[in-house]
């Protein structure tokens, strides 16, 4: 939709061009045009014909300079650089989605291995306080609690893997699976602490590099020549119009070249409230996008400060 309005945009500032071939009969009252010859001693006709016209003709009416298309052109340019770039955000999103849905079921096959572990601790310390109390050491009340710590890790085991389930058709739907398909991950994710690129590092890279951010200064780009372009609705305009064609009587056996050379200087005088109230529409455009602009910078940010504070503390929780 974007390439279709630049190509709209494009289309006044190119020459049309049309060929017109017609052949017409006329026959002509002199009297209703206003012509009424009267000479004394002679009787004049005021009718003329019928008599034939054959023309075949080319028309030519390029823009010569018009400010206001050609900055109207730029704007749609930049709304289509938008959209190009906000199509690359939403596959961006889509990765990060998939990835994040991916990492999310790797997280939580991990903590089920990690609870079964905890299972396992909790069975051998029943085991050895019903041993303990078998002989007399401990009291019955201790191996009740090793049997209640057993039950709780083997609850949370069961919620682990219910969870884990659950997140497992989240990334089916993601990733375009067949309903009701069962799969299993194979490749895990190793930890790995974060290095090679500071803080300052990934706020620039993430407002030199994101395509939400990019796509958001091209409106703000495209708000401005729009605003320019509406402005230049004042501007005189320079145009053309041209034609070359053949035209005989009563057809081309006794035809003849003819041709319309015209340049036309167009300059608004009034226009009444119109090109005030475009101004003030594509200010409030404008002023619109660089909040949306000054907005979405704070949001990455903060997302980029939040992402390196969530890998401290999880670098701190490892260690």
């Amino acid at each position: 939709a974007a390439h279709a309005a630049r190509l709209r945009g494009l289309n006044a500032l190119l020459p049309n061009l049309a060929a017109r071939v017609s052949a017409t009969v006329e026959q002509e009252n002199l009297r209703a045009r206003g012509i009424n010859i009267s000479i004394p001693g002679f009787s004049f006709s005021p009718i003329i014909g019928p008599f034939g016209v054959a023309d075949a003709r080319f028309h030519l009416t390029p823009e010569i300079f018009n400010w206001s298309d050609i900055k109207n052109w730029k704007s749609s340019a930049e709304s289509e650089e938008a959209s190009r770039l906000a199509l690359k955000s939403d596959r961006d999103l889509v990765v990060q989605t998939a990835a994040n849905a991916y990492l999310l079921v790797i997280s939580d096959l991990a903590t089920i291995e990690s609870i079964k572990a905890q299972v396992k601790t909790a069975q051998t310390l029943l085991q050895q306080a019903a041993d303990q109390n078998k002989h007399g050491v401990i009291a019955s009340i201790d191996v009740l609690r090793a049997r209640v710590e057993l039950q709780t890790q083997q609850q949370r085991l069961i919620a682990a893997e219910n969870q884990t389930s659950i997140d497992k058709l989240l990334l089916a739907r993601i990733i375009g699976l067949p309903t009701g398909q069962e799969f299993r991950l194979t490749d895990s994710v190793p930890y790995s602490p974060l290095e090679g690129i500071t803080l300052d590092q990934a706020l620039k890279q993430a407002l030199a590099m994101r395509p939400d951010f990019l796509s958001a200064q091209a409106l703000v780009r495209s708000a401005e020549h729009s605003l320019a372009s509406t402005a230049a609705e004042n501007y005189p305009s320079l145009s053309m119009d041209t034609n070359y064609g053949d035209i005989g009587s009563p057809n081309f056996g006794t035809s003849h070249g003819t041709f319309t050379f015209a340049v036309a200087l167009n300059i608004p005088i009034f226009q009444g409230s119109r090109v005030r109230a475009d101004k003030l529409q594509a200010d409030s455009t404008l002023q619109r996008r660089k909040a949306e602009l000054a907005d979405l910078s704070g949001r990455i940010d903060e997302q980029v400060r939040t992402a390196f504070y969530n890998l401290q503390s999880s670098s701190e929780l490892v260690a």
